[in-house]
């Protein structure tokens, strides 16, 4: 069982590079108010970011997005975006302006849908089910 942010984090690290090819930390800070993992990998001619920056008293900000070249295919984050909010909440979006909303980008970010919160393992399984690759 996962007990702290960083024993979170060290998790993802062994699930995120047996995913996926050419795996690498970008960046890794640990600091007593938020922790932080930014990886990089391949899935075919894909490039997949994964950003999680963990607190111990904030709701836990992530993003994991299919990349082809600079276009992005598929986007899950759950940043406070002012379409997926407008999606929930209509026309009183600006009473919640800060919230985190899970939500999916498609399209090279031109669509979003609300989704459920996101997980690495949720998002492997949805790409492996969603995005298919040529035999390699």
């Amino acid at each position: 069982m996962v007990s702290s942010p960083t024993e979170y984090l060290d998790s993802l690290i062994p699930a995120f590079s047996q995913a996926f090819k050419d795996a690498i930390v970008v960046e890794r800070d640990d600091r007593p108010e938020r922790c932080l993992l930014e990886m990089s990998g391949r899935y075919g001619q894909y490039r997949i970011r994964l950003l999680e920056i963990v607190s111990p008293h904030t709701s836990r900000k992530y993003v994991y997005y299919v990349l082809d070249g600079e276009h992005v295919v598929a986007g899950f984050d759950n940043a406070p975006d002012v379409q997926a909010l407008k999606l929930k909440y209509g026309a009183k979006y600006t009473d919640y302006r800060s919230e985190r909303i899970p939500h999916l980008h498609t399209e090279n970010k031109t669509q979003v849908s609300l989704t459920d919160e996101m997980t690495l393992v949720s998002f492997i399984a949805w790409l492996y089910a969603n995005i298919a690759i040529p035999s390699e």
